[in-house]
C-alpha cells in the first residue's frame, strides 16, 4: 500500500482560512445575501475595489497627475482583488435573490475604470480558455512557446494586445461557436469600452491615454503573464490534461490569504463551477488522478514568486518548493531536469 501523499497532508491547512474578529459582523451581515457564506471576505474586497473604480472615474476629469499616480497604485495594490473579481464573476453567481443584479452590475460599473473592458475577460476565460483547456483551439495556449523566455512571454502578451488572440480573436471566435448572449455582452463592453477612450481622447487625449489606455494595456498584460505562468509547466505525456498543463500550490499563504485557493489552478480546471472554497477539499478527494498523472505540486510558494522564478531560470529555488509523490521520488537534479522539460515548446 502507497504511504499517504505529502501533497494531501500539506493541503489541509489550506482549508482553514484565518478570519477577522474586527470584520465578523460585516462577513455575518454580507453572508446572509451571498449563495456561499465563505465568500464574503471577497465580497469586502471587491467593495474597496469599487471605491478606486470610483476614484478613477473622478480622477479621469479631474486630471490631476497626483490622482494619476494614486490609480496606478490602487490597481498595482489591489490586483490580486481585481484579478479574483474578474475571475470569480465569469464563473458563477455570488449573491442570492433579490440581489443578483450584483453580480452583473460591478462589471459594468467598476471594470472600465480599471483598464478592463466588461466581458472581456470573462469570454476570454470561460468561452475561449476553460472550453479547451490550453489545448491548440485555445487562443491563450502556452504549448508553442519557450516559457522561461522573456521574448516569448513579450511575444505572447503582444498577439493578445494586438488583437490576434485578444478582442479581434474573441469576436471571431464568439461569431462561429459563441452563444447570442455571450456575443451581445462581449460586443457590447467592448463598445463601451472604446466610447470611454474615445470621448476621453476629444476631452483630454492626455487624460485618455495615462487613465484608460494605459491601465488597459497593465491589466491585458498581468492577465496574460498570469496565464502563462499558470499553464507555464505542461507535462509532454499529456499536455492536454489539467493535470499535465496546470500545478498546484499547497500549504501556501497564497491560498489562504491573498488569492482565495487560487493556487488549486488544476481543481478549478476540473471543476469549474466549484467555489473556490472547496477546491482544497477536491484536491484531496481527488488525489489518486493527481499522482496517477504526476501532476507538478509546489509548497509554500504563490503564483507572483514561480512567476519571476520561472523567468529568471532558477530551478533550483523552484526544485526547493517541489512536493514529491511517495511513488516517484527524485533528487533535486532530477527535479530541475523535469521543470526544464516542461517548459520548453511543444509542437
Amino acid at each position: 500500500m502507497l504511504a499517504e501523499p505529502e501533497a494531501l497532508v500539506l493541503s489541509r491547512s489550506d482549508s482553514e482560512r484565518p478570519r477577522s474578529r474586527r470584520l465578523a459582523r460585516i462577513d455575518a451581515w454580507l453572508a446572509r445575501a451571498l449563495q456561499y457564506p465563505e465568500d464574503a471576505f471577497m465580497v469586502r474586497r471587491f467593495a474597496v475595489l469599487a471605491l478606486s473604480a470610483a476614484f478613477a472615474a473622478w480622477a479621469l476629469f479631474h486630471r490631476s497627475w497626483w490622482a494619476v499616480l494614486l490609480v496606478y497604485l490602487a490597481i498595482l495594490v489591489q490586483g490580486e482583488t481585481l484579478g479574483l473579481f474578474m475571475h470569480m464573476l465569469s464563473h458563477r453567481r455570488l449573491w442570492r435573490r433579490p440581489w443578483r443584479f450584483l453580480d452583473v452590475m460591478p462589471t459594468w460599473l467598476v471594470s472600465p475604470w480599471l483598464g478592463e473592458p466588461p466581458f472581456l475577460f470573462a469570454t476570454e476565460h470561460v468561452v475561449n480558455h476553460h472550453a479547451h483547456d490550453n489545448g491548440p483551439r485555445d487562443l491563450s495556449c502556452t504549448m508553442p512557446y519557450q516559457r522561461d523566455s522573456w521574448g516569448e512571454l513579450g511575444r505572447y502578451i503582444g498577439r493578445f494586445l494586438a488583437g490576434r488572440t485578444g478582442a479581434a480573436g474573441l469576436s471571431r471566435m464568439l461569431r462561429s461557436r459563441g452563444s447570442p448572449r455571450a456575443v451581445r455582452r462581449f460586443h457590447a463592453g467592448q463598445l463601451l469600452f472604446a466610447a470611454l477612450f474615445l470621448g476621453m481622447l476629444w476631452v483630454d487625449w492626455v487624460a485618455a491615454l495615462l487613465l484608460v489606455a494605459v491601465p488597459y494595456v497593465f491589466v491585458q498584460a498581468a492577465n496574460r503573464a498570469n496565464n502563462w505562468t499558470e499553464h507555464a509547466f505542461i507535462n509532454p505525456d499529456c499536455p492536454g490534461d489539467p493535470l499535465g498543463n496546470a500545478y498546484t500550490i499547497v500549504d501556501s499563504p497564497f491560498n489562504t490569504r491573498a488569492s482565495y485557493n487560487e493556487g488549486y489552478h488544476a481543481t478549478h480546471h476540473r471543476h469549474p463551477g466549484l467555489p473556490n472554497h472547496l477546491w482544497p477539499q477536491s484536491f484531496r478527494d481527488e488525489i489518486d488522478a493527481y499522482r496517477a498523472a504526476d501532476h507538478l505540486v509546489f509548497r509554500g510558494i504563490s503564483s507572483n514568486d514561480i512567476f519571476f522564478l520561472l523567468m529568471g531560470r532558477d530551478y533550483r529555488a523552484l526544485a526547493r518548493h517541489y512536493v514529491p509523490w511517495p511513488d516517484r521520488p527524485r533528487s533535486e537534479d532530477e527535479v530541475v531536469a523535469m521543470l526544464r522539460q516542461r517548459v520548453a515548446r511543444l509542437p
